[in-house]
């Protein structure tokens, strides 16, 4: 998981949520720390061999910079 939110520092701004957790406490958001947003398209190739860390990072630049997912989940 650390590896994941240091590669989408380099990605997205601190205003940017990377992923959230939710227990009988409620919802807990996690920012990213980087310093600037990406300008440019993203495009992301996953299949279904892909699991839980770069499904975290692909949803993340899915949800926070439109990023495109080809291939299945």
């Amino acid at each position: 998981m650390s590896a994941v939110e240091e590669m989408l520092y380099s990605f997205l701004s601190k205003s940017h949520v990377i992923y959230q957790t939710e227990d009988k406490n409620g919802v807990e958001k996690f920012y990213s720390k980087g310093t600037k947003d990406k300008k440019y398209e993203i495009v992301i190739l996953q299949n279904g061999a892909s699991a839980s860390a770069s499904e975290i990072m692909a949803a993340a630049l899915s949800e926070e910079l439109d990023a495109y997912i080809i291939g299945n989940n």
